[in-house]
């Protein structure tokens, strides 16, 4: 994420250009402000220092409205760094380990069959304990 290098905040009417502050005040208290802002109709644009702590930055402000009313507000916005998932670990050609593993699993089904097979072929042929008499 690329951090932002100005704030900018948009009145639903215009501003007067008298005693605005804009205040940007970073995770760790510093602040991130340059300057006075820039009022250009209804539009209040102040710059930031190069932004590189990431976290929570608070935006206070107080403007006054074309009608002479102050208007203070606090917001914020949120920079975070976002590092590239790791690769995936994987076994290099010809490791064997793969080939192992695939090897390994239909051998181990194949004892598993052979050992049901024998306790079933031992039961099916096992003596009965009964002693037969006549009828």
């Amino acid at each position: 994420m690329v951090p932002p290098s100005q704030v900018v905040l948009t009145f639903d009417s215009p501003i007067q250009d008298i005693g605005d502050v804009v205040i940007v005040v970073g995770p760790d208290g510093t602040h991130a402000e340059t300057g006075s802002p820039v009022i250009v109709n209804n539009v209040v644009t102040v710059d930031l220092k190069p932004i590189t702590v990431p976290g929570h930055y608070r935006v206070a402000y107080r403007v006054t409205s074309t009608d002479g009313h102050p208007v203070t507000r606090e917001l914020g916005f949120d920079y975070l760094i976002r590092s590239a998932p790791a690769p995936a670990a994987s076994a290099p050609p010809g490791d064997g380990a793969a080939n192992r593993t695939s090897v390994a699993v239909p051998i181990s089904i194949v004892v598993v069959v052979l050992a049901v097979t024998g306790v079933l072929a031992r039961r099916r042929f096992r003596p009965t304990d009964k002693q037969e008499g006549p009828p």
